[in-house]
């Protein structure tokens, strides 16, 4: 099944969509499974799951923990979907292409078969459990206000999000996220994820994979209960703009840089506090970095 909206947009996800695969003659992957050392994730990456854990923490869920391996099984995904279009050929967009250091699979819209899909984790990174895919594809670029929206909007992947309907007894432990090109893919897992020290592109920054745990969120919706004091560091009309501040502060290591969506204003805060004077304190050892930061009661 396909879902469209404007710009040819289309989304995925694996068991709920009925998809399912063939599994092409087995091969041996080309490689042992193991995460590159030089992987990094990039903001955008970064912001879209803290979306996700976002959206889940308005609906009195728990954050998913950040995995490395799932990132880079995401990103290799989204890498050999935009350049090597696997889904050619009556194959969905689960399947994955010839040209890599992977088994080839094409995943089929026809039920009873083999799900190839769910095995990727382990055969690329050693990931111990079984992994799910959600998937947006745009004509333009993806981009993580996009991609959410659309997945939010559609019952069937607003479930997985939710853990609702058929994925209403699965508990996610780990979350991935890949973006290239109009492509954006989102990895669950079923088990914790061992590997440790996910880096940020262009960056130096190390981020934990519970670091949602203790920021602030990327989008705080309206009418958000908690009584804080934000530094803000601007504020716009359009969502995207907001976003792609965010993406610049994530870069420099702030990562509790979060937007918050109020009377159709989009406030970009760089950190939030209980109290003014810890705001105050704050404001006052940024503000030469920073020109024009404000304090924002909310």
């Amino acid at each position: 099944m396909i879902l469209s909206k404007s710009y040819h947009r289309f989304i995925f996800t694996g068991i709920l969509f009925f998809l399912f695969a063939n599994i092409l003659p087995a091969q041996q992957p080309k490689r042992n499974p193991a995460v590159p050392d030089n992987f990094c994730i990039s903001s955008n990456e970064f912001i879209l799951a803290k979306m996700i854990n976002d959206y889940r923490r308005q609906n009195n869920l728990a954050d998913i923990p950040f995995s490395k391996s799932l990132f880079f099984v995401a990103r290799s995904h989204v890498q050999d979907l935009a350049q090597n279009h696997a889904y050619r050929n009556n194959c969905g967009l689960h399947s994955w292409s010839e040209n890599g250091y992977w088994n080839p699979c094409c995943y089929l819209k026809e039920a009873g078969k083999t799900n190839c899909m769910n095995d990727k984790p382990k055969e690329l990174t050693g990931y111990k459990g079984k992994g799910y895919e959600m998937i947006y594809w745009g004509s333009e670029e993806a981009v993580p206000s996009d991609a959410i929206d659309v997945w939010k909007s559609t019952a069937l992947t607003n479930e997985m999000m939710l853990n609702q309907g058929k994925w209403k007894t699965k508990l996610w432990k780990s979350i991935g996220v890949g973006l290239i090109d109009g492509y954006a893919s989102v990895w669950f897992g079923d088990e914790t994820d061992l590997l440790q020290g996910i880096r940020l592109c262009q960056s130096d920054s190390i981020i934990d994979a519970k670091l949602s745990d203790k920021t602030s969120s990327p989008v705080l919706k309206k009418g958000h209960s908690e009584n804080h004091y934000f530094l803000i560091t601007g504020s716009f009309k359009s969502r995207q703009q907001a976003v792609e501040q965010v993406a610049s502060h994530v870069k420099k290591g702030f990562h509790d840089a979060s937007i918050i969506e109020k009377d159709n204003i989009f406030r970009v805060a760089l950190a939030s506090y209980q109290s003014q004077d810890e705001a105050q304190k704050s404001l006052n050892k940024l503000h030469s970095r920073f020109k024009g930061i404000w304090i924002y009661h909310y």
